[in-house]
């Protein structure tokens, strides 16, 4: 079974390695994370036959197409969070270039948007989510950047806020309250 699962994996791969290829070199415009996606949607192509088989696939190119553009909006996804994480850290440790900085973080928002609209109302958002952060308070910033943007447990960006863990939760909360309300988010 095992040498089934190898040579049809092996034949769907030669069959659509090109297009493949091909469809993410075309959407990211970089050999090296082009080679890291094709490689893990290869992998989990294999392991899906493995669990599951291969018979409920009509169009094996187009799952992996599928497949390839959602592996793709994670590795971006994943990229724009660590670099706005930085931009983010540098703006709560009181950057005395702080405009600087927003823009930073507009152009890191921007970057993997499509149109025009998208990267205006990103930047937008992006410049009124720091002002009303900065209307809130060094601390809850800081609470805040630590917690979403850094990946801090709440009671971790607690301890780096001389805080207790129920102050610090409370305040993320009502922040996020706030803010959904207010930017009808």
């Amino acid at each position: 079974m095992r040498s089934d699962i190898t040579s049809v994996f092996n034949r769907v791969y030669d069959e659509t390695y090109d297009d493949v290829m091909k469809f993410v070199l075309s959407r990211t415009g970089d050999c090296n994370a082009t080679s890291d996606i094709l490689q893990e949607v290869y992998k989990a192509l294999f392991v899906r036959f493995r669990n599951k088989g291969a018979d409920d696939i009509d169009d094996f190119r187009g799952f992996l197409i599928v497949s390839a553009s959602n592996v793709i909006k994670r590795h971006y996804a994943h990229l724009a969070i660590q670099r706005a994480t930085v931009v983010f850290n540098s703006v709560v440790d009181e950057d005395p270039d702080e405009e600087q900085s927003l823009q930073a973080l507009e152009f890191e928002m921007s970057a993997e948007m499509t149109g025009i609209e998208d990267t205006v109302a990103a930047a937008e958002l992006a410049a009124q989510v720091l002002e009303y952060l900065d209307e809130k308070g060094a601390d809850v910033k800081k609470l805040f950047v630590l917690h979403f943007f850094s990946g801090l447990t709440i009671k971790e960006a607690a301890l780096n806020t001389s805080m207790s863990q129920m102050q610090a939760s409370n305040l993320i909360y009502r922040t996020i309250k706030e803010m959904k309300r207010k930017f009808e988010l």
